[in-house]
């Protein structure tokens, strides 16, 4: 039976893709507890606050700046009629408007954020903030682009090559207090980006005949711009969340929160790039059968790692410090349960997109934003782990919205490069 299986997953480019994809996040989430570990040890509660809502603003920016390109790298990149001209055209687009939108908020939020993130005199700071907006939402199309060519091991190479320099960098800047905690953070992602850029060009075929810039948006507008409202509403919860409690228990608080919110950021790791692979191989049709390989596999591993996080809580925040482990045990452990809920929006979303079905899409995403900032804004006076529910109880209420939308989806089938096999009872039945 296991050496079935592992020549199952040996021939199987959907479960090898899920399990590169999944070294690759048992990397990113070490490397992450080492940076997030040191980052506590050597800077002041305030400074780790601070650079987590800065990364949830960055984050926020390059999702709007993004412009739901990443999708339509995923899906078209590989039958592009020139690979190169499309990524290309992908990354200047998203570059410039990157940079606009960093500017604009930095003009707008600057002069309100408090003197120690010095933001709002310019300068060094704030650039940095700039590059990281524009070189996250770069990076965001380059990974779709690495997952789309079945390059998830050059995918971990390169994170693995990133997380190493933010954590060299750690210490070395330690002196310059928030700007240097910033500052490690952004030349381990410019590091990132830059290989990630680079190894997919060489990865993509040239082709000499070229389309223009204006042809080649016009081409995948409709498709780009349809997700791209599902994927800001999708990026609400985990990038505003971060503020509101920075806006609503302060920064040392935001420290402790943004704790925790990063641990189980990374069980989160599991359903994002276990349905970024479902919808990739999904354009060979049978969706039904890749979302049934999906959720086995999915649960198979986060079922438990919850249970695991949610046991050693404690001893799992110890490392950051003593008031790390007391004040956020009660928020991971709450948070590490609700990533089961969580999990079934990942992979309706993926189903829902891989369906076409742009406006449902669009829907789950929003209901789910909604539903995740009115209970968290409700609940977080109460205190974080209150906070910590109210993001809970959206997860469970919008993945039961959502399951009735895939359930509407899959019996109203589409025409399509995404068709569902019917049984021929059914076919004739229709």
């Amino acid at each position: 039976m296991i050496t079935r299986a592992l020549r199952a997953v040996r021939t199987d480019a959907q479960y090898r893709g899920s399990i590169l994809l999944l070294c690759n996040t048992v990397s990113l989430a070490g490397f992450g507890f080492v940076f997030w570990t040191l980052a506590a040890r050597t800077y002041p509660e305030a400074a780790v606050g601070r650079l987590a809502a800065v990364t949830a603003a960055v984050n926020l920016l390059a999702t709007f700046a993004a412009l739901g390109l990443p999708n339509t790298v995923l899906r078209h990149v590989k039958e592009a009629g020139n690979p190169r001209e499309l990524v290309a055209v992908i990354v200047v687009t998203v570059s410039v408007l990157g940079g606009l939108l960093a500017a604009f908020g930095l003009v707008v939020v600057g002069p309100v954020l408090p003197e120690s993130m010095a933001m709002h005199h310019g300068g060094g700071s704030a650039l940095l903030v700039t590059v990281l907006v524009v070189l996250t939402a770069v990076g965001s199309a380059i990974d779709a682009g690495l997952i789309a060519v079945r390059a998830a091991g050059t995918l971990l190479l390169k994170n693995l090559v990133g997380s190493v320099t933010k954590i060299v960098a750690l210490p070395l800047l330690a002196d310059l207090d928030s700007g240097g905690l910033i500052a490690a953070y952004g030349l381990g992602t410019i590091v990132a980006a830059l290989l990630g850029v680079g190894t997919l060009w060489k990865r993509l075929r040239p082709v000499p005949r070229r389309t223009g810039t204006r042809a080649v948006l016009r081409r995948y507008v409709s498709f780009s711009l349809g997700n791209y409202v599902g994927t800001v509403f999708g990026i609400l919860p985990s990038t505003i969340v971060p503020l509101m409690v920075l806006a609503e228990r302060g920064e040392v608080e935001t420290a402790w929160f943004a704790v925790a919110f990063q641990l189980v950021g990374f069980l989160n790791f599991i359903p994002s790039t276990a349905s970024q692979v479902m919808f990739a191989e999904a354009r060979q049709g049978g969706l039904i059968s890749y979302f049934r390989k999906a959720f086995k596999s999915i649960y198979v591993m986060l079922l438990p790692a919850s249970l695991v996080m949610y046991a050693l809580a404690p001893y799992l925040l110890l490392p950051f410090g003593d008031d790390y482990s007391e004040a956020g045990t009660g928020v991971l452990r709450v948070l590490a349960l609700g990533s089961l809920l969580t999990a079934g929006n990942y992979l309706v979303d993926a189903a829902l997109i891989a369906r076409d079905h742009t406006r449902s899409y669009m829907a789950m995403n929003a209901t789910n934003s909604v539903l995740v900032l009115a209970f968290t804004w409700l609940l977080l006076p109460g205190g974080l782990v209150d906070g910590a529910v109210g993001w809970v109880l959206a997860q469970g209420v919008s993945v039961a919205i959502g399951l009735l939308m895939l359930m509407v989806a899959f019996r109203h089938r589409r025409p399509g490069r995404f068709r569902v096999p019917v049984r021929p009872e059914r076919e004739a039945a229709r």
